[in-house]
């Protein structure tokens, strides 16, 4: 007599109901595993894989307890606490599926698929750096395990460092070039490295694979919005809110592409909803707060900026430093250190402000991009500058140091209300004797006006010279470019379409030292550009500007009547739509034909 069969009298039938499992064959799969329950309820395995069908099935709450019922039987099956903690996530159960899939690892350190699990896990509830460890021992265990991989890129996003998280999401396709998880999550990255292109492409691959793939769908959304295609983003997003309705981020992607609908009250909906499912999401709160400001409500939005520092976009560490953060106190006598945060372009924003500081504290170190110390120490006399490094420069260490704030919490202190609210004028000092030298080289003798131009940035906000016809066909100009990065092709292309000549100095360099590039804004007579660190340098100078801005602008560009309220030398232009900037060129050109002849 086969001994075995007495101590599991079902196991041939559980074998036939596997393998009726394993090919597809659910019915009879389901007839098997019920004739074993009924025969014998307390059947760990049949309960798992019964537990395990009904979720395929989506019976969620049945196969949960069948399932629950399973481990109470088999505690310590692996197998079982690894799908108990998948039933878990489905079900937004985020800690309970955590402590299962704990467990798993610690009843089989070698389990290769528990710590993968447990890293994806990790990484919904926001613990990139606990995920990051688990996927990586996963794929110590487990070398060739896809999904690992696959998730690994995705964190390594998180984490910001996306060039790593693209080696891993590749890794995983040359396995497995079907991986919609490593599809899914290149696009990602791609969106963060703004190859939009390439984003759709990927994230349209893997909806190819799987069409119930909300992220992937969700992934797809944000690139097209980006792309100023949003009719076809929010057909995108409609369909990641179809196969997952609770996603906080599609939510947030629906929101923003209403926003550039311009459907505010339909985006102040959305970013509710997300608050509803994550009361505590920084994107929706700063989409809010944002909103808010246009409406009035300044000192909330300061509140509410707060937030950045939560947020996956934001990309600047909330950095320590050995003294105390700066938490609303009055800085009188105080000995303070301001850090700069975000791009250089917001740092030369902020540091309008930082005169009122100087003024207020004892006194000030300025920690700013390194770019920016010889142009800021002229601008600055009285503070300290110092450049930004790993690790940080002593002098922001100091002993004597009281309080230290990111340079973003200036406008909380000095603009807390719309009441009294003004320009902050003329704050960056250029090399005098480099404005000149540029400014007779490029006039060459000329009684023309200089018109610098800046045309390049993210895809949101550039505008291709293409476009730029009736500003070229203005008389009495020379043209110079302010563009940072290669782009003569461009400048050659913009000459053969238009017959104009826009001079390019190959000396001048912002991407490598900002003083001579604010030497040579400074040599303008006027600058006309789109939303980059162009305007802010020219802003700060006191040049008359001529913004043409994307139709979601942010806080930054508050305006009446076109002038905006930060700086009254900077006039800005807008179009209704997301991408239409042909009327926006038309309005600009005349703008820039009066100011000439102004200037007459």
């Amino acid at each position: 007599m086969d001994l075995s069969l007495l101590e599991n009298p079902f196991a041939d039938e559980l074998a036939q109901a596997l393998d009726h499992h394993r090919h597809g064959r659910l019915s009879e799969a389901e007839s098997l595993y019920r004739n074993i329950l009924a025969h014998m309820p307390d059947h760990a395995e049949a309960l798992h894989w019964y537990g395990f069908l009904a979720f395929q099935a989506g019976q969620w709450l049945n196969a949960t307890q069948l399932i629950e019922k399973s481990l109470e039987i088999n505690p310590n099956d692996v197998l079982t606490l690894i799908d108990l903690g998948t039933l878990y996530s489905h079900a937004g159960r985020h800690t309970d599926a955590e402590k299962v899939l704990r467990q798993a690892v610690q009843v089989d350190r070698n389990s290769a698929a528990a710590w993968s699990n447990l890293g994806s896990i990790q990484k919904m509830r926001g613990d990139f750096g606990g995920a990051e460890k688990s996927f990586v021992t996963a794929l110590h265990l487990q070398p060739d395990l896809v999904d690992a991989m696959a998730n690994l890129g995705g964190v390594l996003l998180e984490l910001v460092r996306p060039d790593e998280g693209l080696d891993w999401c590749h890794k995983a396709l040359e396995k497995d070039p079907k991986s919609v998880c490593a599809l899914t999550n290149l696009a990602a990255i791609e969106i963060d490295k703004g190859r939009l292109d390439d984003a759709i492409a990927h994230a349209g691959e893997a909806i190819g694979i799987d069409q119930s793939y909300a992220v992937a769908h969700q992934n797809l959304a944000e690139a097209l919005r980006q792309s100023n295609r949003l009719d076809e983003a929010r057909r995108a997003i409609n369909k990641a809110l179809k196969w997952n309705p609770d996603g906080p981020t599609a939510h947030f992607c629906l929101g923003q592409i209403l926003l550039g609908e311009g459907d505010d009250a339909a985006a102040r909906k959305a970013f509710n909803q997300v608050l509803k499912l994550d009361p505590s999401h920084p994107d929706a709160l700063l989409a809010l707060g944002n909103m808010s400001f246009f409406s009035g409500d300044l000192h909330g939005f300061w509140v509410t900026y707060q937030q950045r520092w939560r947020s996956r976009n934001y990309k600047s560490p909330d950095r320590q430093f050995p003294s105390s953060r700066w938490a609303g106190q009055d800085l009188a006598g105080k000995n303070v250190l301001i850090w700069g945060e975000q791009g250089i372009g917001d740092e030369i924003f902020f540091a309008g402000l930082a005169p009122y500081a100087i003024a207020e504290c004892g006194h000030c170190t300025l920690e700013v991009e390194p770019r920016l110390v010889s142009l800021f120490s002229r601008s600055f006399p009285e503070a300290r500058v110092v450049p930004r490094m790993t690790p940080s420069h002593r002098d922001t260490r100091a002993e004597n140091i009281s309080l230290n704030l990111p340079i973003g919490d200036l406008p909380s202190r000095y603009r807390p209300s719309f009441e009294g609210f003004r320009p902050v004028g003329k704050y960056l000092v250029a090399d005098p004797d480099r404005t000149a030298s540029l400014r007779e080289r490029y006039l060459d003798g000329r009684k023309e006006l200089l018109v610098g131009i800046s045309w390049h940035s993210a895809v949101a906000k550039r505008i291709p010279l293409g476009y730029w016809g009736p500003i070229f066909a203005i008389p009495g100009v020379r043209f110079v470019s302010l563009q940072y990065g290669e782009r003569l092709d461009e400048i050659e292309a913009a000459r053969r379409a238009f017959g104009v000549d826009i001079l390019h100095d190959p000396e001048i360099d912002p991407l490598a030292e900002m003083d001579d590039f604010a030497a040579q804004v400074d040599a303008m007579d006027v600058v006309v550009s789109i939303d980059n660190s162009t305007v802010a340098v020219a802003a700060g100078l006191d040049k008359p500007i001529l913004a043409m801005l994307p139709a979601m602008a942010d806080w930054r560009y508050l305006e009446e009547d076109g002038r905006n309220l930060w700086h009254d030398c900077l006039h800005q232009f807008q179009p209704e739509r997301p991408g239409e900037w042909t009327d926006v060129i038309v309005e600009t050109a005349a703008a820039l034909h009066a100011s000439i002849n102004s200037e007459k």
